[in-house]
C-alpha cells in the first residue's frame, strides 16, 4: 500500500487528510490507453509509463503481463484505521485477462474490511455486472481515453464506449456508483445527464502530460457542472484543473457524496485542501 500525499491522487482522502492510500493487488493491463494532448502528442497511460521505467523491476514480464500480488491484500487487512483505498492504481481489477478468481480474491478482502472505503475505477464497465461487491465500494468508470488496445476511438466510438459504461454502473450496485471525467476531453454533459440519477460522485480533471496540464473547453465543464447542479450530484475537482476554476472564478470543490448507502445523497462533504 501506499500512502497518498499532497501530490497524490486527492480523492482517496474520503475520511480526511493524510487517510488516503493506493493498493495494486493486480499488477499490469492489457488495455494498451493512449490520450491525444490538445497539441497533437499521445501520451501512453501513467501506469505504464512508471512501469516501464522506474518500477521496470516489479513488472520482469513487461506491463502487459498481468501478476497477482497476494502481499498487497495482506497489507490491506493488517491496516487497522479507516482509509479510503484506491484498489489498482496501476491497473485495472476488472481489466481484459484478469481471471475471474482474482477479482473475487479482491473482493472477498474488501468485504473482510468494512471499516475502509474501497474506490475500483474501470474501463471495462460490463464486467461490473459479474460480481457482487460489498457497500465499502465505490464503483466508478472512467472517460474513454483517444486509444485503446493499440486502435484509435472515434468521436462516435467514445460516446457509445461512454454511455455503455454509465449503463453497465447504473444497474450495479455498490455503495457509490461514480465516474471520473479526467481529462474532459470533449463535451460529456448530454451523456452524463442520461445517466445522471445513478451517480452518486463526479470526478473531473484536465488533460495532463508529467506536470503540463491543458485546461477543458471551458463551456463543456460549465455544461457538466449544470447537469451536476441539477441532479444534485457532487463534484470533486482534481489539482490539476485549478487554473481553469480561477479563470472562471469558480469556487474550488473537493466533495464527498454523504449517505449514500441509504440512498441519500442531497448532501456532501466538504474536504479541505492537503
Amino acid at each position: 500500500m501506499n500512502k497518498q500525499g499532497p501530490n497524490g491522487i486527492e480523492w482517496v482522502h474520503v475520511f480526511g487528510p493524510g487517510t488516503g492510500y493506493t493498493a495494486n493487488p493486480v499488477r499490469g493491463c492489457e488495455h494498451r490507453c493512449a490520450w491525444e494532448m490538445p497539441d497533437g502528442e499521445i501520451v501512453i497511460c501513467y501506469a505504464k509509463a512508471i512501469a516501464e521505467g522506474i518500477a521496470q523491476a516489479h513488472y520482469p514480464g513487461g506491463f502487459e503481463a498481468l501478476q497477482l500480488n497476494l502481499k498487497e491484500l495482506d497489507a490491506i487487512r493488517r491496516h487497522k484505521t479507516a482509509a479510503g483505498i484506491f484498489i489498482d492504481s496501476m491497473s485495472d481489477l476488472l481489466g481484459l485477462g484478469v481471471p475471474d478468481a482474482w477479482i473475487g480474491q479482491v473482493i472477498a478482502v474488501m468485504t473482510e474490511c468494512p471499516d475502509h472505503i474501497f474506490f475500483i475505477l474501470t474501463k471495462n464497465a460490463p464486467r461490473l455486472l459479474k460480481f457482487n461487491f460489498p457497500p465499502n465500494v465505490w464503483a466508478g468508470v472512467s472517460a474513454p481515453p483517444s486509444f485503446m488496445f493499440g486502435q484509435r476511438l472515434s468521436a462516435d466510438q467514445q460516446r457509445r464506449w461512454y454511455e455503455r459504461a454509465l449503463e453497465c454502473l447504473s444497474t450495479m450496485k455498490a455503495g457509490v456508483r461514480w465516474t471520473s471525467v479526467e481529462p474532459l476531453a470533449w463535451d460529456v454533459a448530454g451523456i452524463v445527464a442520461e445517466y445522471a440519477l445513478s451517480l452518486d460522485w463526479l470526478v473531473i480533471g484536465a488533460a495532463s502530460r508529467g506536470r503540463q496540464y491543458y485546461q477543458p473547453d471551458p463551456d463543456h465543464l460549465l455544461s457538466l457542472l449544470r447537469i451536476c447542479e441539477i441532479d444534485h450530484i457532487p463534484v470533486f475537482y482534481k489539482g490539476n484543473l485549478r487554473p481553469l476554476i480561477c479563470q472562471l472564478g469558480l469556487p474550488w470543490r473537493e466533495e464527498f457524496p454523504s449517505g449514500a448507502e441509504s440512498g441519500h445523497r442531497d448532501e456532501v462533504i466538504q474536504m479541505p485542501l492537503l
